[in-house]
C-alpha cells in the first residue's frame, strides 16, 4: 500500500550486462573457496602419509608445490628424486628439503 502511492522507492533492479558479470564474479569467489578447501585437504593427506612437506615451503598450491605433487601422484615416492625439484629460492637446505619428503 506505501508503494502504491509512491512513499517506498523500486527496488534497484541491474540491467543485463551487470546480471551477468555479478554472476561471473559470484562463480569466480565460489572456485577460489573451493580451490582454498582442495589445498587444506590435499596438505591434510600429505600430512597423514607422514610427509611434513609443509614445513619447508610455504604455498602447496604453488609451482614447487603442484610440481612435486604431480610428481608424487605420478609414482615418484623417492626423496631423493622429488630432491630435484629444490631450487635455490627455497629457505631450507637440500638435505632438509629430502628430509621432509622422507
Amino acid at each position: 500500500q506505501l508503494h502504491s502511492y509512491g512513499l517506498l522507492p523500486g527496488s534497484f533492479i541491474p540491467d543485463d550486462p551487470t546480471r551477468e558479470l555479478r554472476t561471473y564474479i559470484r562463480h569466480r569467489q565460489q572456485l577460489i573457496e573451493q580451490k582454498a578447501q582442495q589445498l587444506l585437504r590435499m596438505g591434510k593427506a600429505l600430512q597423514l602419509m607422514n610427509v611434513k612437506f609443509q614445513n619447508v615451503i610455504s604455498d602447496l598450491g604453488g609451482k614447487l608445490g603442484m610440481k612435486v605433487i604431480r610428481a608424487m601422484v605420478a609414482g615418484e615416492h623417492s626423496a631423493t628424486e622429488l630432491a630435484k625439484f629444490h631450487t635455490k629460492r627455497l629457505k631450507v637446505s637440500k638435505d632438509d628439503f629430502i628430509l621432509s619428503l622422507q
